[in-house]
């Protein structure tokens, strides 16, 4: 027992000594990016910088030529007259983890939008809900390989959204998932914001969506978010998932402070637990986590570098620290800041 609390003690001092560390060297950042940008657009390195935009260029023009060519094949030249939201997000990841070494969480995101396929509908083709949290995934000590690979696949599917009565709006899609056969699913979403004060704001979403395989499954999200000052954000956010399949209801509760360090980087700081009610509730995971952001190169490309302390549940609760280094590239035209 007395081992376990000094094996606490020391990954709880190595991953604040690590946030301090990360805060600590780019906090400063922002005296150098003049240096950085005069470097980036100096002579010896401009050629190598336009060769990778040349690169990133085609394939961006192609992804978006593709989206297109199937618009224009529902819409006709309409199609030609509207900007599409199509993407393709590579992911290069690695994570050490204390004990299990190094895993590869790479992977690959894309999304095919069609805008002008419908009137009031359009025609989405993607390979990863678009609302899907990131957070939420990261944080599922319970989530196998097998289970990863179970819900591989793409979706083809109609989506329309609207604005309802007093700031609600619902975004509602119809579609089949294309796993090892065909999954006909119906899925709806709700969302509205709630201004509490000057301060405060309590954004709110439900969903609620049915797979043919799968049955029934619907996720609650609720959060409160303050600005502490110019800079710095605070959210505490409660998300609750029921699956009809699994017959289980998951919750993950986290409190988060973002940090915007310069006009291209961020740091983001979360403490949460995840926890699950079956028969009876059980905690999956306790965690914390310090998330540096940063866009590198024009409008397209970002690194991570997250190191986070876990107690899971198939641990016996005991701390384990990580460290996640990850590189993220978007192909889209005209792409809209992530930070």
């Amino acid at each position: 027992m007395r081992y376990k609390r000094i094996n606490y003690l020391n990954n709880i001092l190595a991953l604040c000594f690590a946030m301090a560390v990360v805060g600590s060297v780019f906090a400063v950042e922002d005296d150098n990016n003049k240096k950085i940008n005069e470097y980036e657009n100096s002579p010896a390195v401009q050629p190598n910088l336009s060769w990778v935009d040349g690169v990133h260029g085609n394939i961006t023009g192609k992804v978006d030529s593709v989206a297109r060519r199937v618009d224009e094949f529902f819409a006709g030249e309409e199609s030609l007259e509207d900007n599409n939201k199509s993407y393709v997000r590579w992911r290069v990841s690695e994570a050490i983890i204390e004990g299990d070494g190094w895993a590869d969480t790479s992977d690959i995101k894309f999304r095919i939008d069609l805008p002008t396929a419908e009137k009031r509908f359009r025609l989405v083709i993607e390979n990863s809900p678009e609302d899907a949290d990131p957070e939420w995934e990261q944080n599922q000590p319970d989530k196998t390989e097998s289970d990863s690979t179970e819900k591989e696949g793409f979706s083809v599917g109609l989506q329309s959204i609207r604005e309802l009565a007093a700031h609600w709006s619902i975004k509602s899609k119809i579609g089949v998932k294309l796993r090892s056969g065909l999954d006909p699913f119906v899925k709806s979403t709700l969302k509205r914001r709630w201004a509490l004060g000057e301060n405060w704001s309590m954004p709110y979403r439900f969903s609620l969506s049915y797979f043919h395989d799968e049955g029934f499954s619907a996720n609650n999200s609720l959060s409160f978010e303050r600005k502490l000052e110019k800079k710095l954000f605070l959210r505490v956010k409660t998300e609750v998932e029921w699956d009809e399949d699994l017959d289980k209801m998951e919750a993950l509760q986290t409190v988060s402070v973002y940090k915007r360090l310069t006009k291209k980087s961020g740091m983001e700081y979360v403490l949460g637990v995840d926890y699950q009610s079956a028969s009876h509730t059980v905690v999956n995971n306790y965690f914390m986590s310090a998330d540096y952001r940063k866009l590198v190169h024009k409008d397209w490309l970002y690194i991570d570098i997250i190191p986070q302390l876990g107690f899971a549940r198939e641990d016996d609760y005991q701390s384990k620290l990580s460290l996640t280094l990850r590189l993220e590239v978007f192909f889209q035209k005209e792409p809209k800041m992530r930070l």
